[in-house]
């Protein structure tokens, strides 16, 4: 399998420089590489950064398409040569065209600027340093310490990480068996989430469906800390705008989609005043009206097509939880559409290709 860290940049991720570069109005058609079925690609950028002693240190940022970051800084003057390194984990959005913000958690949020298409330079006092746009993918793997959500249950693990929010799954090798037993005696019940601390690296491997993902491979366990959350880190959550929404519950009932078949999903782009999608048979596209917590779709565009069942029923079900939408909240990578009574009428996650 040829890893991410030796694949040369697609030609789409030009597409994405030019949505951060804000050189001009932003076609539709660079818009649409916001959609991950469409093959949005990941970048990397490196730079070396002056300390005040006089030595330097390497800084690679790479961006997935889900919006989130791995950053890795490295010292080439330490004992180890910079092997190690410290590593910061988070979310990024685009802001005013040309900025690109970073959010790790409790940290302070890090702003980078796109002055060319291979340059981000970095922006707030005491802040001087270039990173240039890299010609293959580093996937800024680790290992590295992770904070996050486990969870085990027949015979599967999974990990949410606090800083991205981001569910990987857990590959059964490394510490993994150590791991199981800790959570079995501490966990409240069956497959039941405990915040852990551990040190791990991420490795693309095949999923059970659709394309190689991101897993997690667990090398030493610090500790579970029973009864508490990712709360302190949950300040990097999936953000409304410029993220691939599907449904997983409508009204209280799972959305299936038959094998082959294109699922619903949800985009809310640019400054979040445009909505698009696909309802599970048909198009649709609308305006947006939101703030902070209020939210309205429509009126809506949608095609025609004839739509036998299920994916007819989806469908009625799917735009009329949209229409009924009057606020909203998120957390983690779970959008809980909620309607004038405060129900939650759909329930989406942020879709993660690795």
């Amino acid at each position: 399998m040829t890893s991410r860290g030796s694949r040369p940049l697609a030609r789409t991720a030009v597409a994405v420089l030019a949505i951060l570069g804000g050189a001009g109005p932003v076609s539709p058609l660079v818009w649409e590489t916001l959609d991950p079925e469409d093959g949005m690609e990941t970048t990397t950028w490196a730079g070396a950064i002056a300390s005040a002693g006089g030595s330097s240190q390497h800084l690679t940022l790479t961006l997935f398409p889900d919006s989130t970051f791995r950053l890795r800084r490295t010292d080439p003057e330490a004992r180890d040569g910079g092997s190690r390194g410290a590593y910061e984990l988070g979310r990024w959005e685009r802001r005013d065209g040309d900025r690109l913000v970073l959010r790790s958690g409790t940290r302070e949020p890090r702003e980078l600027r796109l002055v060319d298409p291979g340059t981000l330079r970095a922006v707030g006092p005491g802040r001087t340093y270039e990173l240039a746009r890299q010609g293959v993918v580093d996937p800024v793997p680790g290992p590295m310490p992770l904070r996050g959500m486990y969870a085990y249950l027949a015979d599967a693990a999974t990990f949410n990480e606090c800083s991205t929010g981001r569910r990987f799954p857990v590959a059964f090798e490394g510490a993994q068996t150590e791991v199981e037993r800790a959570y079995l005696e501490v966990a409240p019940s069956a497959g039941a989430p405990v915040l852990v601390s551990l040190t791990g690296r991420f490795d693309e491997r095949p999923a059970m469906e659709g394309p190689d993902t991101d897993h997690l491979v667990i090398e030493e366990l610090g500790r579970f800390w029973p009864g508490e959350t990712c709360a302190r880190e949950a300040m990097a959550m999936a953000s409304l705008r410029n993220t691939y929404w599907r449904p997983v519950e409508i009204d209280g009932t799972p959305v299936t989609v038959a094998e082959g078949q294109r699922e619903p999903h949800l985009l809310i782009e640019g400054d979040g005043d445009e909505a698009r999608g696909f309802t599970g048979c048909n198009g649709f596209r609308g305006t947006v009206q939101h703030t902070d917590t209020r939210l309205r779709l429509g009126p809506l565009a949608v095609t025609r097509k004839a739509c036998p069942s299920p994916a007819g029923e989806t469908e009625t079900r799917f735009l009329r939880a949209l229409e009924a939408t009057t606020s909203y909240r998120v957390v983690g990578d779970t959008l809980d559409l909620r309607d004038e009574d405060d129900e939650v009428r759909m329930r989406l996650e942020a879709r993660y290709l690795g």
